[in-house]
């Protein structure tokens, strides 16, 4: 049997990589007890992942170097002996990735935020590739690190590596105090991949900082692991195609754009063919309040609506690999926007205006006629602009051909996220 071993793996990628990698029946191996794990499991080799990193490594009688030098495993190789042999493969892309982006200055600080596994990993991986001032940024300092009370000191650096798990699903809003808007930083690595976009890196791609989210160090070292499985030389030539493939897997599909586009028709259609789960944004509304959308407004007023559409929204957007459909007054709330991009690639339904004035204007509550639609879409389609990655402009009402269209687009925008990712590679 091969695996990931773990404590809590329910929204782990491992088994879908691999098993596009061609590892059949590949497992997931949640355990509070690990000494009795090891004794008792008839495995042939395991990924291993927190809180076993450091702990796994006292069952096997062959490390290689760079366990022996940080105490940390994360690929597992049952020998024909029985003995158990430790590699760190998450070493080995972090690496890969040090050599292709870091800056090629090594004079210059360089910054690390935790101190657990990953961050042993990546400091050994930063002293391996010539780094020398090294600086660890933790919530409970070890000697020599800093306070993150310290942490607008790494606006001084010139690369950032995020170890630890702040910011990943369900917490969107994770981050740190930390302004990177004129900071000296080249390159940001955040470990973290789920959301594809964490608000650290999100942050720095907005200061035209190089930055990446763990994606591509998670099948990097998916990659380097298969080849201790297999025995048989790494190759990366497949990273591209499981970047695409995973992110899409991973991301939501957020539907933005004014009333009556059909966002809410799409959903369910477009997510059965992404396999993916849809959801309402309106529709929740009305069930966790009790209320129809009209009666909010009439009520309680436009005020109170945002702030349940947020709150709502962003509990929907924190559960992953869903379309979205949200309501046309989502964009004038700008944190909710960019907590959707967060998560995955948002969609501009774009209607020609034209192909609107046959459709009966009613169940709205910011639009009584026409005039009304005009000046709703005046004042919001910059908006949608803006927040879009993707737009479809709707000039006819053939689903199936505008369903067609928005498969065709997400799987160009997958590509794209890859290709921009090798632009940046440094020469």
């Amino acid at each position: 049997m091969i695996g990931l071993l773990g404590k809590t793996l329910s929204h782990s990628l491992s088994k879908p990589l691999h098993e596009a990698l061609g590892t059949e029946n590949y497992h997931l191996f949640e355990t509070d007890d690990l000494e009795r794990f090891i004794k008792r499991s008839a495995f042939r080799a395991l990924n291993v992942t927190i809180p076993y990193k450091r702990d796994i490594v006292r069952f096997c009688s062959k490390r290689d170097e760079v366990v022996e030098a940080t105490g940390v495993a994360n690929t597992i190789i049952r020998a024909d002996d029985g003995t158990l042999h430790a590699y760190n493969t998450d070493y080995d892309a972090l690496r890969t990735l040090i050599d292709w982006y870091a800056p090629k200055d090594h004079t210059r600080p360089v910054a690390i935020i935790g101190n657990g596994s990953t961050a042993r990993t990546a400091r050994y991986a930063l002293e391996q590739a010539g780094f020398h001032d090294i600086r660890t940024y933790a919530r409970h300092p070890n000697e020599g690190d800093y306070p993150l009370t310290q942490i607008h000191a790494i606006r001084q650096a010139s690369l950032l590596i995020q170890a630890t798990p702040v910011g990943t699903h369900p917490d969107l809003e994770g981050g740190f105090a930390l302004d990177l808007q004129g900071s000296q930083l080249k390159w940001v690595l955040d470990v973290v991949y789920n959301p594809p976009q964490t608000k650290l890196v999100q942050q720095a791609r907005e200061a035209n900082i190089i930055a990446h989210s763990g994606l591509t160090m998670l099948i990097l070292q998916a990659l380097y692991a298969r080849a201790h499985f297999t025995n048989h030389p790494v190759s990366l030539e497949r990273l591209p195609d499981l970047h695409a493939q995973l992110l899409k897997l991973l991301s939501n599909i957020t539907l933005i754009g004014p009333p009556f586009s059909g966002k809410s028709t799409i959903a369910p259609r477009l997510a059965e063919r992404l396999g993916k789960y849809a959801v309402d944004t309106d529709t929740r509304i009305e069930s966790k309040s009790g209320m129809r959308i009209q009666d909010i407004f009439s009520r309680l007023g436009e005020k109170t609506f945002r702030s349940m559409e947020k709150h709502q929204t962003l509990a929907v957007a924190a559960q992953g690999n869903q379309v979205i459909a949200t309501g046309g007054g989502a964009v004038l709330q700008d944190a909710l926007m960019r907590a959707l991009q967060r998560t995955g690639p948002v969609v501009h339904i774009d209607p020609d205006i034209e192909l609107m004035r046959n459709i009966p204007l009613k169940n709205r509550p910011l639009i009584n006629s026409w005039q009304d639609y005009e000046q709703l879409r005046k004042v919001r389609d910059p908006l949608y602009t803006q927040y879009a990655d993707i737009r479809l402009h709707k000039t006819s009402l053939d689903l199936e051909a505008l369903l067609h269209e928005i498969e065709v687009k997400l799987d160009a925008y997958f590509r794209h996220q890859w290709t921009e990712l090798e632009s940046s590679r440094k020469t």
